[in-house]
């Protein structure tokens, strides 16, 4: 189920790949002895109560977040459709959540 997800996020970001990598290397450039590593999405599993608790994270350019955010939503409810079928538990339609983290900048 994991890889399922994954392909999926995947796939929805397949196109912003070049902006990322070159956000990468500008980060890279401008904090100079940081080690910056991959731009990629992060999946976690949990298994709550409920049910399995897939976690998503991944980095999106501000003006970017509404598309991005529809795509990975399109692409992972493409992939829960998809045979052999994911179960959702609990409920005939899947909760999806956006929860941004938008951390604000220690001051020195």
């Amino acid at each position: 189920m994991e890889e399922r997800i994954i392909q999926a996020v995947d796939r929805a970001f397949a196109e912003h790949e070049q902006k990322l990598e070159h956000q990468r290397m500008l980060m890279k450039t401008n904090l100079g002895s940081v080690n910056v590593g991959p731009l990629r999405p992060r999946t976690a599993l949990r298994l709550a109560a409920t049910g399995l608790e897939v976690r998503i994270s991944y980095p999106v350019a501000v003006q970017d977040s509404g598309e991005i955010d529809a795509r990975v939503t399109r692409e992972i409810l493409k992939e829960v459709d998809r045979e052999p079928k994911l179960r959702m538990v609990g409920s005939d339609i899947p909760t999806i959540r956006q929860i941004t983290d938008v951390s604000e900048p220690k001051a020195s």
